[in-house]
């Protein structure tokens, strides 16, 4: 997928999405295009948290970011059940010395998860193993 760009002040955040071994990757570059640093930087994913649920972190806090440099960061979703059309989007804050602060929010779109076959749906073995055993006992 391609990378969603967005921008506000002196954030450039650019994020996509990746499918990958029944998980979502969520790739994201947040860059510094002001003249100040800026500090207190938090990003956080957007989602239905009844649809997804996070592998490892769904927010980052980043304490400062200077002039020019970026800072790329992975954050991977999993889908609870069979998902249609779940909206994903990426929130980044920051703020810089001054007090004056930033906020852009990006929509990475809808996401859809279809599981393929069903759950397997036979007989336990624990209960297979009872029935023999009582079987044995009964001659």
């Amino acid at each position: 997928m391609d990378w969603e760009t967005g921008s506000e002040g002196p954030l450039l955040v650019s994020a996509r999405v990746a499918h990958t071994r029944g998980k979502l990757l969520v790739e994201q570059r947040i860059t510094n295009t002001g003249p100040a640093p800026l500090s207190q930087l938090e990003l956080r994913l957007l989602y239905d948290h009844g649809e997804l649920r996070p592998h490892g972190l769904d927010r980052v806090a980043v304490s400062q970011l200077l002039p020019g440099d970026s800072h790329d960061e992975e954050m991977w979703l999993e889908p609870r059940h069979e998902v249609q059309d779940a909206p994903l989007a990426l929130r980044v804050r920051a703020s810089d010395s001054a007090g004056a602060s930033a906020e852009c929010r990006l929509e990475l779109g809808l996401f859809s998860y279809y599981l393929h076959g069903r759950p397997y749906s036979g007989p336990v073995r624990g209960a297979l193993r009872v029935e023999r055993a009582l079987s044995r006992d009964a001659h």
